[in-house]
């Protein structure tokens, strides 16, 4: 099975990449480290955007430890967590559902500043506890402010992060 991780490293709020790219190693739920996972691409419609793949088990609840040694970007360590994800395997063709959620429902939420305004590049998760440990989907909002999850129904908590902004974090939220 092909896991998929994704890194967003800014700079005052702007995307920045990091001088190199970022190591990405993967730990498994008992923090055992599995191996460095292979960079697959940076994105070049999102700056500082790092696609990393691993392949292992159906199954396994990982996390990518990202690290970068630029000191120019906002924070030099970063994570990335997937969790039971779907993958179909057909003619060769495989298609991934990541860091996104597991779910069976499609539910997006809407990440906006003190005036209403939409905040994009931001990292959004979601935990199914308040103190924000069980992480079980992430996503970076797009232009409009819009992180889209797959989630079963369920009251959840929403943690937002962007260098510059202040969010009320957690913000608890009924998936219907």
């Amino acid at each position: 099975m092909i896991y998929k991780f994704k890194a967003a490293y800014t700079k005052l709020g702007v995307g920045t990449a990091p001088s190199v790219a970022p190591t990405c190693t993967v730990v498994d739920s008992d923090d055992n480290m599995l191996a460095n996972a292979q960079p697959t691409t940076a994105l070049t419609n999102m700056t500082g955007v790092y696609l990393y793949s691993y392949n292992g088990a159906v199954g396994l609840d990982l996390v990518g430890r990202f690290r970068t040694t630029d000191a120019t970007v906002d924070q030099q360590d970063l994570y990335s967590y997937t969790s039971d994800l779907i993958t179909t395997n057909l003619d060769a063709k495989v298609s991934t559902r990541t860091m996104l959620g597991a779910g069976a429902i499609t539910w997006t939420y809407n990440l906006v500043d003190a005036l209403g305004a939409a905040v994009g590049n931001a990292q959004i998760w979601v935990t199914t506890d308040a103190a924000g440990t069980i992480v079980i989907a992430s996503d970076i909002t797009d232009a409009f402010g819009n992180a889209t999850f797959y989630l079963d129904p369920g009251t959840y908590y929403i943690w937002g992060e962007k260098p510059g902004y202040n969010f009320t974090n957690p913000d608890l939220e009924a998936v219907p």
